[in-house]
């Protein structure tokens, strides 16, 4: 799947069929997906990253349409189709969990970060004429944004509540059409997921990490002391301090 996604980013790159500011968005795009996915299978075993991995294999089968039919762009195909095949398939079936883990995030706090992931290739495959400086500056705020949240770095559910929103809002109407559109439905997806519970829970959990409190000897039971071999003041038995 990987190696699909890296020749048609090349083939993205080398080809007229896009400009410039769209392909290199289409491009790295792919690659951030694919990798995206890699890592939730193999590190997370997640349903959602296979799932991922099955759509974004399909459209690069996808692309054979757009782009001319050269061999690279067959090979591309013919690997994209053979990761659909292995991943819709019982090869995975051991390796990927049938539901989701009981401490993992839940389900809108993983799509809000994909949103934001693969919104911007929908932009760049419906600008062949290229992203102005308002689309790519809200490509910007949308990969920066979900690469913010997945690390729940500080001010992360503030981000994606109030900043990202209002960002994504203010580029739409100097993108144009159909860009300008798609842009303010992302912003609108966007702010929907990151005002849910889901989305609060993953980056401030509702049961914090406790701390350790030392128990005064005198009030720890004696079975436990006499195996520390300490006394009801806190002192080895032995005379140690």
């Amino acid at each position: 799947m990987f190696t699909s996604a890296a020749i048609w980013a090349g083939i993205v790159s080398i080809t007229d069929t896009y400009a410039d500011s769209s392909a290199i968005v289409l491009g790295a795009g792919l690659l951030v997906v694919v990798t995206v996915s890699i890592v939730g299978m193999v590190a997370g075993a997640a349903r959602w990253a296979l799932r991922i991995g099955i759509a974004a294999s399909a459209s690069m089968v996808a692309l054979g349409v757009v782009f001319p039919l050269t061999a690279w762009s067959v090979v591309g195909m013919a690997l994209a189709g053979a990761a659909i095949a292995g991943l819709g398939g019982t090869a995975f079936e051991g390796l990927i969990r049938q539901r989701p883990p009981a401490d993992g995030p839940p389900a809108r706090a993983v799509l809000l970060p994909l949103l934001l992931l693969v919104a911007p290739l929908i932009w760049a495959v419906s600008a062949p004429d290229g992203l102005g400086s308002a689309p790519l500056a809200a490509v910007a705020i949308s990969w920066v944004g979900a690469a913010w949240y997945m690390r729940a770095l500080p001010g992360a559910l503030t981000l994606v509540r109030f900043l990202l929103p209002a960002g994504l809002a203010l580029t739409a109407p100097p993108s144009g059409m159909p860009i300008g559109l798609l842009i303010g439905l992302t912003a609108a997806g966007a702010a929907a997921l990151a005002w849910s519970v889901d989305a609060r829970i993953a980056v401030h959990p509702l049961a914090e990490p406790g701390t350790t409190v030392p128990i005064p000897p005198e009030l720890a039971p004696r079975d436990i002391l006499d195996a520390a071999g300490i006394d009801d003041r806190g002192r080895r038995k032995d005379g140690g301090a």
